[in-house]
């Protein structure tokens, strides 16, 4: 089944980061597949305050995200 582990709700921000990796935003969680949206888990991230609007990827593949707080 597709999008099996990611909760309902309005996906605010995603990014491809390398093949098959997705990371998708809702609210302030933000979720891991690691294989094409197919399965979903929460990312292992530290806290994060306010809505995400965006991800960047830098050349190292560290992940950043845009929120509402800053």
């Amino acid at each position: 089944a597709r999008n099996t582990g990611l909760p309902t709700g309005i996906v605010s921000a995603v990014i491809a980061s390398r093949e098959q990796t997705l990371i998708a935003a809702i609210d302030s969680n933000v979720f891991l597949s690691t294989n094409g949206g197919e399965q979903w888990r929460a990312a292992p991230l530290a806290q994060i305050r306010g809505t995400i609007y965006a991800f960047a990827v830098d050349y190292e593949l560290d992940v950043f995200a845009a929120t509402s707080e800053g």
